[in-house]
């Protein structure tokens, strides 16, 4: 049955094997179906009959690159595509990564200027064991190992940043592990498993390096699927006439540049984190943290999902590892209350608790409207940062306030009226004295 979720249909799914089952277009149903899913093929020989089959229905479809293993069926599935009354697209993922993104940024506005020379390479080492067991990666003949693996995402990024390619040469493929033994099973993606005492010889390329000429500079390439080590090592340099820019996928948090805008003894390579204001990260984030970069923000992502799956029920030895216990929040509490030496006053009220907000989930919206968002939520309390990690956005006159009961007023009469008090004051990042 096709899947379904939130009223969209999924008439292309994969079985455990890997294989793809298709429901023909008169039997899919639903207001929207869409024909398309990250690879649901198990090669891209098989792509054009997929691909060709769902617009024609009508269908939406997202493929995987590249495209298919033959120019042919590659040129026949665009022309397919532009005829379609449906969406169809392609998966360049590396485009999306914000460190990419924002050198082809520096590259377009000119900081960095025209290209002149790309150098690129993309290693990894799936097959570098000659104990790997033989896949359909290891079929199909020259070019369609290592180059169209791992050479097509080097290849789009390149074009990507310098334009065009409009001439190659210097082309060499090399298989340099000439056979490979069977599996005694399933064997997913580029996992290792049990094998048998049977080898087959290896078809595709293990390894390829070309040189290429662009709209904008030239350039070389060299792709590796046996290179001991790298497990996933997309690098690059682009250099330009007004510096140069170096990026490395293992660092995806950052990219280096170099602007040739000093004397010549200062100038070099220097770091830049990346954060909200580079391309992809801006509201999409768990919590906008500039100067942070993204690469930690993907644990808020990972503790959502091993809360929800306790929730549902998912056993603690198939789930991801639990969120910690308010036990153990209470041990941390202490012990940074005795580390810190700070000694909360007792209070002889009995006040009920205030349920808050912690305001940079608000950063976007003015003081008074992120106010009634709150309120409108039934809640009572706001939690305001006032600088370190993140900038005070909903504190802009904090100085003042600090110097001027005038100040404090001025913002304190923002709150009245609202329902919502502030519940204190976040310095994230900042000790609230040195000595403290």
């Amino acid at each position: 049955q096709p899947a379904t979720t939130a009223g969209i249909q999924i008439p292309a799914i994969i079985d455990s094997l890997g294989s793809a089952a298709i429901t023909s277009p008169p039997h899919v149903h639903g207001e929207q179906a869409v024909g398309g899913l990250r690879d649901p093929v198990p090669t891209q020989a098989l792509h054009r009959e997929v691909v060709e089959g769902l617009p024609a229905a009508g269908k939406h479809v997202l493929c995987e690159k590249p495209l298919s293993d033959s120019l042919e069926d590659a040129r026949a599935m665009a022309e397919a595509a532009r005829n379609a009354n449906s969406i169809a697209r392609i998966g360049f993922t590396f485009r999306r990564t914000p460190g990419i993104a924002y050198i082809r940024d520096l590259i377009r506005s000119g900081v960095l200027g025209n290209v002149l020379h790309f150098s690129g390479r993309y290693w990894t080492d799936y097959g570098f064991s000659p104990s790997a067991p033989m896949s359909w990666r290891y079929k199909g003949g020259p070019g369609s190992g290592a180059l169209a693996d791992v050479g097509s995402h080097l290849t789009y990024v390149a074009e990507f940043l310098c334009g065009d390619i409009k001439s190659i040469s210097g082309g060499r493929l090399n298989t340099v592990i000439g056979k490979r033994p069977l599996p005694l099973g399933a064997v997913m993606g580029h996992d290792h498993a049990a094998v048998s005492d049977t080898f087959e010889p290896v078809e595709s390329d293990d390894y390829a390096v070309f040189s290429a000429e662009f709209e904008n500079g030239a350039g070389g390439f060299e792709v590796s699927r046996v290179a001991a080590g790298h497990a996933n090592s997309l690098i690059f340099e682009v250099f330009c006439e007004n510096g140069a820019t170096r990026f490395d996928q293992r660092r995806p948090a950052e990219i280096e540049l170099f602007l040739n805008d000093g004397p010549a003894n200062e100038n070099g390579y220097r770091q830049v984190i990346l954060g909200p204001g580079h391309p992809y990260i801006a509201g999409g984030l768990a919590m906008d943290a500039p100067s942070v970069g993204f690469g930690q923000n993907d644990a808020f992502g990972y503790q959502a999902r091993a809360f929800l799956e306790e929730v549902t029920g998912l056993s603690e030895t198939d789930s991801l590892p639990r969120c910690a216990t308010f036990d153990e929040g209470v041990r941390k509490h202490g012990t940074t209350r005795r580390r810190h030496g700070i000694r909360a006053q007792q209070r002889k009220e009995n006040h009920a608790m205030k349920l808050g907000v912690y305001n940079a989930i608000l950063h976007d919206r003015p003081l008074p409207e992120a106010l009634k968002v709150i309120a409108d939520l039934g809640l009572t309390g706001i939690e305001i940062n006032t600088g370190g990690f993140l900038p005070a956005v909903h504190v802009p006159t904090m100085d003042q306030i600090l110097e001027s009961d005038a100040a404090r007023d001025d913002y304190l009469a923002i709150f009245e009226g609202t329902g919502v008090s502030i519940a204190g004051l976040n310095c994230n990042g900042n000790p609230l004295h040195p000595q403290a």
